[in-house]
């Protein structure tokens, strides 16, 4: 018989709180982690590109000690991950984790050191030019779990993935397979997204994907609204304690929740565009419901993707359309990056520990800045305030560049 997998606890590190007090009660409320990118935009050396908005961790929030002091390299992305797992791991009686996960760009060193590699390129290569790839972040987790007087983790057992945005429940997803195979019984596991430099941001304007219009830097990001013109970019990270029912059963936690059942597909079809006919997509949320075990109509709540681009929000709402049918009209939903930006990458994980509160709450996100309805977005999006409602199962959408569809339903015990 299979083995059930728990989320017991979480730590978060986002623009509207890096504690989880702050960050449970900013999801409810009307505030928005974006402010304007001038501050930002001025410290680099490369053309000025017409973005206005951004969504900002506040780094003087973020815990440190002495461990992640003593590391040579003092990046942002150190610095979160030494907040995260500060927050999150605490003395176990057995001193064990079995597993670590982490969703993480490995190309998001500065990319000034990339350019400078590439301008003094020798045969003999230097790999101090790559300030922290995916490898040297869980590194230093697996070196700080055994300063904690943890067992050392076996090396297979140490994942770094890059599914784009879905990453977050790929992560959750490899967890719960471990612990239903009985492999594992506890695992760290979640993502990171940090913004370092211009050059991704080029990156993702040249394709036009983020938001470059002239207002007010909180209304500048609003999934599902007619003025929508692009997403704006958002930084942070989220980490999760999974734990086999065994494990939970000893302990006797609260607030515990459930993954049901995960569904992952890819489109191979562009790089840059969802496919029309959101088959693939659609898939993604079935194969979750069936991996849950539930119908459609147990669905409580839908924690959008809901980026704030044209293309994507109306591939969702057909998605959700094509599911769930004729019950697509009645299931509330909401898009928490009108709050916090698109942290890509971390986005599905900052996203779910946002679930996982709503659930504990009763209470569901709004979507902020939905002010002009769109004909083809014509769903319940909790525009504007958030609403009550007793809760008892969610589901967790996301998607990302290069086609990636997944989709993890969450239950509130």
């Amino acid at each position: 018989m299979s083995d059930k997998a728990f989320i017991s606890d979480f730590s978060i590190a986002s623009p509207i709180g890096n504690s989880k007090l702050d960050f449970e009660k900013n999801i409810f409320n009307s505030l928005s982690g974006v402010v304007s990118s001038d501050s930002f935009l001025k410290n680099q050396d490369v053309p000025i590109i017409p973005i206005k908005s951004l969504a900002l961790l506040d780094e003087t929030k973020l815990l440190t000690n002495n461990f992640f002091k003593s590391k040579s390299i003092d990046q942002k992305f150190t610095r979160v991950l030494a907040h995260l797992a500060i927050e999150l791991i605490r003395f176990s009686p057995d001193k064990k984790i079995d597993g670590l996960i982490l969703g993480i760009d490995g190309t998001n060193s500065d990319s000034r050191n990339f350019e400078k590699f590439y301008m003094n390129y020798k045969h003999t290569v230097d790999r101090s030019f790559i300030n922290y790839a995916q490898q040297d972040l869980l590194n230093i987790l697996s070196e700080y779990l055994i300063h904690l007087g943890f067992e050392k983790i076996r090396p297979e057992n140490i994942i770094t993935i890059n599914n784009t945005c879905i990453s977050g429940i790929s992560a959750l997803a490899i967890a719960q397979r471990m612990i239903r195979q009985k492999k594992w019984n506890r695992a760290v596991v979640g993502s990171i997204e940090c913004i370092t430099d211009i050059h991704s941001l080029v990156l993702l304007h040249s394709i036009g994907a983020l938001s470059t219009r002239n207002v007010e830097p909180q209304q500048a990001s609003c999934p599902f609204s007619m003025d929508r013109d692009g997403f704006v970019k958002g930084e942070g990270g989220a980490l999760f304690l999974v734990e086999s029912e065994n494990l939970i059963n000893a302990q006797n936690t609260e607030n515990l929740f459930e993954i049901l059942g995960t569904g992952q597909t890819s489109d191979g079809y562009r790089l840059t565009d969802g496919r029309s006919d959101v088959m693939q997509a659609a898939r993604a949320i079935n194969i979750c419901l069936l991996d849950s075990n539930i119908k459609p109509s147990e669905i409580d709540y839908i924690n959008l993707h809901g980026t704030s681009t044209v293309m994507n929000d109306f591939l969702e709402t057909q998605t959700i359309k094509s599911v769930f049918q004729n019950l697509a009209k009645n299931i509330p939903m909401s898009s928490l990056k009108s709050k916090i930006g698109h942290c890509t990458i971390a986005s599905a994980s900052i996203e779910i520990a946002a679930s996982l509160l709503m659930l504990k709450n009763n209470m569901m996100s709004p979507t902020l800045n939905l002010n002009i309805p769109d004909p083809k977005c014509d769903l319940d999006y909790i525009p504007n305030f958030s609403r009550q409602k007793e809760l008892n199962i969610i589901l967790k959408t996301a998607f990302g560049l290069g086609g990636q569809n997944a989709a993890i339903a969450i239950k509130k015990i």
